[in-house]
């Protein structure tokens, strides 16, 4: 027939060793492939565990800082809510009432009616829960974290950088610090929020809290 049968062997013997070595090959690319992101990975564990005890070492004097600063700060941002109410020359109001008109306490030369205090007061609001609110949260919430570590008095990092918030209490009131702080900044600035003109709700509001 002109086909020679040791020829087609031959060929075909060609094409699987062919089909064999790309086989080896790819396979080799992929286990370098694998080898070369796991030696990634592995590279990338210890930056990542160097960055957290370098974080938990620049913790304790963060917060301590932190906690020296917040009381002063707070109380800072809080007082942009307090206005001070003067009577007026202008016309009386309906029902024979007098006219009043409110002033920044801390800057009697700002009229809490004007534009500029408005833009002063969305900023306080905003620092209201970078401060007033933001810090107490954020110590709760690391002392919660530590919460097992300081019941067991197995110290953690964590607790070890937190220990100044805690380690004056109890252990069963392991978080009473940031709630003594909230105390503390209600009866700084908080009761001034929305209090304008109103001493006894003040007054009232500073009892309840201080019970």
């Amino acid at each position: 027939s002109g086909l020679d049968p040791t020829g087609l062997v031959r060929s075909e013997t060609l094409r699987q060793e062919y089909l064999r070595r790309t086989q080896v090959s790819a396979a080799g690319t992929a286990e370098g492939k694998g080898g070369a992101d796991a030696a990634e990975g592995e590279g990338e564990r210890p930056i990542r565990a160097a960055l957290w005890r370098g974080l938990l070492r620049a913790l304790p004097l963060a917060l301590a800082l932190q906690f020296f600063l917040v009381t002063s700060t707070s109380t800072r941002i809080l007082r942009t809510f307090n206005c001070i109410e003067f009577p007026t020359r202008d016309a009386a109001l309906p029902g024979g009432q007098e006219p009043y008109r409110a002033y920044l306490a801390d800057d009697l030369s700002l009229d809490c009616s004007t534009p500029e205090y408005a833009t002063a007061q969305r900023w306080a609001y905003v620092l209201l829960f970078v401060w007033p609110i933001g810090v107490p949260l954020l110590y709760l919430g690391l002392l919660l974290a530590s919460r097992r570590s300081i019941v067991t008095h197995r110290p953690s990092p964590l607790s070890r950088a937190t220990d100044f918030l805690w380690k004056e209490y109890e252990e069963r009131a392991f978080y009473w610090e940031p709630l003594d702080l909230v105390r503390k900044l209600t009866l700084t600035g908080f009761v001034l929020i929305n209090t304008q003109g109103s001493k006894q709700l003040r007054v009232i509001i500073a009892l309840l809290v201080s019970m």
